[in-house]
């Protein structure tokens, strides 16, 4: 392991080292929380100095354009002030993207540790169970239990008994084996357990009726996440697929309504309608707002958006708003890949039309 890393990490609040190491744990990494979060800090700091060049190295590459445009498009009198400010913002949206690339990803190992374990827990006590009515000691029976058709679960399980035989308590070794999975029924399953031996009673019988109760859980747990289905997907395509589309077609429109008024001649009687006019209740004149205005107005509001549905999505779906971050990083990429097929669609169209 890298001693400077885990130094690093040892310099940030005790807070964020625990929930490293809880995400560690979780993701079914053998690193520490401190050494996470210094080779992140690492990584997220080169990411930052690398766009922030980027932004104003070479001249004229298209992220230096981009942020040339973008200060420009906000100020035209203060351009020069104005672009550092939109290289540091920028910069830093390009490390909270990487930051939450990172946690999807171990976001989704935990999930799937989670998934696994919870799927066949059920069994698992119950062949416990008929283990400890025949006579073994509880440890012995988990070991017993732990069979290779069981996965992951086995391998933490076995991991765990081996850990009380070298000298760790049973108590002690259930309880890291607790933290091994981001799962509530398997953390239930295990205090349950360790009152059930501290107390002396029936361990065979609670393991059974703990058992029968998780599979009404999974019924349940199932059935109100098929009940959500409609309206996460309807938050999902509004998101990923309405909200970028509809930009799209905007921003042709903008751009078109721009270039007509522009090559109005603004002499003699055409003058009104240069500055804009009525036709009935309607107004109709020039744009308020530039087509890159728009343009730049519409990249933020598909991030925002789609950052804000994530989170409802992941408090609807799994009942943590922050399990919405592993949602996010699909929708956003889906959402500017309509936008960006929605602009070239509607400019096609808009050309065969002669517009």
């Amino acid at each position: 392991m890298f001693q400077p890393l885990l130094h690093l990490g040892k310099q940030f609040p005790k807070s964020i080292e625990k929930k490293a190491d809880t995400m560690m744990n979780e993701a079914g990494s053998e690193y520490p929380g401190a050494y996470f979060i210094g080779l992140i800090a690492v990584i997220l700091a080169m990411v930052f100095i690398i766009a922030l060049v980027l932004c104003f190295f070479p001249s004229g590459n298209p992220l230096n354009q981009f942020v040339k445009d973008l200060a420009f498009s906000m100020t035209v009198k203060n351009y020069s002030l104005m672009m550092p400010v939109v290289a540091l913002v920028f910069s830093a949206v390009v490390v909270f993207f990487s930051w939450t690339m990172i946690f999807t990803y171990y976001t989704f190992k935990a999930d799937a540790r989670r998934s696994a374990i919870e799927n066949v827990l059920p069994e698992f006590l119950s062949m416990v169970s008929s283990n400890v009515r025949g006579g073994m000691p509880v440890d012995q029976a988990l070991w017993n239990s732990a069979k290779p058709e069981f996965g992951i679960l086995a391998e933490e399980v076995r991991r765990a008994i081996k850990e009380s035989y070298s000298g760790k308590t049973l108590n002690d070794a259930l309880d890291d084996l607790a933290n091994r999975f981001g799962s509530k029924l398997f953390k239930r399953f295990i205090e349950i357990l360790k009152q059930a031996i501290s107390s002396g009673a029936e361990v065979g019988v609670v393991l059974e009726k703990l058992s029968e109760e998780m599979r009404e859980v999974m019924i349940v747990r199932k059935d109100i996440r098929a009940m959500l289905i409609v309206y996460v997907i309807f938050l999902f395509f509004a998101a990923a697929f309405g909200v970028p589309f509809l930009l799209a077609v905007s921003n042709k429109l903008v751009e078109t309504l721009t270039t007509a008024f522009s090559m109005v001649d603004t002499s003699g009687s055409t003058s009104q309608m240069a500055q804009g006019s009525f036709i009935g209740n309607f107004y109709l004149g020039k744009p308020p707002i530039s087509p890159m205005e728009f343009y730049y107005f519409s990249l933020i509001t598909i991030f925002i958006t789609n950052f804000i549905t994530a989170y409802i999505i992941g408090a609807a779906y799994t009942g943590n708003e922050n399990d919405g971050i592993k949602f996010f990083i699909f929708m956003v990429i889906i959402a500017y890949l309509i936008f960006f097929a929605g602009m070239s669609l509607v400019s096609t169209l808009f050309t065969g039309f002669g517009i």
